[in-house]
């Protein structure tokens, strides 16, 4: 917002002033005045005066409105946390004045807004409760890909509260709602996310993730693939299988880097640079760290290496320095003769 945020509020006042009787350009003009008390951080002031204009439209039968201005005062009283009881009240307000404007995407946007709230606050039997009236009104709506990913999220907050039956539950139903629409990559997603449960809770039954990788591939689903794949890494690594290890996260590292999706990248170094600590490859170990830490900073800038740079500097605590001196000569080493092995192709 450009312009002095004084003489813009004392500019508002005087039209308001001039406006009394107009429900409506009131009701706008506090509205308004509302988005420069936020930019000022104002957030008491700026409910205040939505709470206002949320009254002056109720007056000019302007529902739609109303729910608009309740659900921008609910905004700001969750960003006071003493204020977050009054938040939900005022959403739940804005929700009924929407259903009376026959507008189920605000009435589901401030539903929404109380489950992420508590979400937020860890009250995951709360969160919970309020999911139930959201995936109604998702249900009611016609709105099925947001079902889908209501009930995985209410499946994570059961799996917070350690509830895993009921988890599986809502899973099972977002897979069977997942593969009646029109987007492979969503069942897929939703698949691998009832399975990764599944898994956990029946290590015994736990089936293999191939067919769902050479599904993911074909979508060219470059987030699935790098999921998969780094699943079958840390398999391969807990059974000691630690080639497959390092082949599995290679391809987790390859698809998380085409995405990009440096998270899954940095992940999949760590588990490449585990697999070669275990095979005794040290030297590995710091090419594939280094390497990790230059895709990060080139990717977020040259800060995003800093986490790698935790990684490299616990190797002393575990090699003892000279170990890691050791490791170093032979990843220049390395280094030196494929630098050598190039130039001597360059000349051919």
């Amino acid at each position: 917002m450009k312009g002095d945020p004084g003489q813009a509020l004392s500019e508002l006042d005087r039209q308001i002033e001039q406006c009394r009787g107009d429900f409506v350009q009131e009701a706008e003009l506090r509205a308004h005045k509302a988005t420069w008390l936020t930019a000022l951080s104002k957030w008491s002031e700026g409910a205040t005066e939505l709470a206002q204009a949320a009254e002056l439209a109720g007056r000019a039968v302007e529902w739609q409105k109303q729910s608009e201005y309740l659900y921008g005062q609910g905004l700001l009283l969750a960003r006071m946390p003493e204020q977050r009881g009054r938040a939900h009240q005022v959403w739940l307000r804005a929700a009924s004045v929407a259903q009376l404007a026959k507008d189920g995407p605000m009435q589901i946007k401030a539903h929404r807004r109380i489950v992420q709230m508590y979400a937020g606050m860890a009250d995951w039997a709360q969160a919970i409760a309020e999911s139930g009236v959201l995936l109604r009104l998702l249900e009611e709506n016609g709105m099925d890909r947001e079902r889908v990913e209501a009930l995985r999220n209410r499946a994570a907050m059961h799996q917070m509260r350690q509830r895993a039956d009921r988890a599986v539950k809502d899973l099972a139903r977002a897979v069977d709602l997942a593969q009646t629409l029109d987007d492979p990559a969503l069942s897929l997603q939703t698949r691998l996310h009832y399975k990764a449960l599944d898994d956990y809770l029946h290590p015994e039954k736990a089936g293999s993730l191939a067919e769902l990788l050479v599904e993911a591939e074909s979508l060219g689903d470059t987030a699935s693939v790098a999921h998969i794949a780094l699943e079958q890494a840390g398999a391969a690594l807990r059974a000691g299988r630690f080639d497959d290890a390092q082949e599995h996260a290679g391809r987790a590292r390859e698809a998380a880097l085409d995405g990009p999706d440096p998270v899954r990248y940095l992940l999949a170094c760590a588990l490449i640079a585990e697999a070669r600590e275990k095979l005794g490859d040290r030297a590995g170990v710091i090419e594939i760290l280094l390497t990790c830490k230059g895709s990060l900073e080139d990717l977020l800038g040259p800060t995003a290496g800093q986490q790698v740079v935790v990684l490299l500097d616990s190797l002393e605590h575990r090699w003892g320095r000279d170990g890691v001196e050791r490791a170093l000569s032979d990843y220049r080493a390395r280094a030196q003769t494929r630098a050598a092995g190039k130039d001597s192709r360059s000349t051919k």
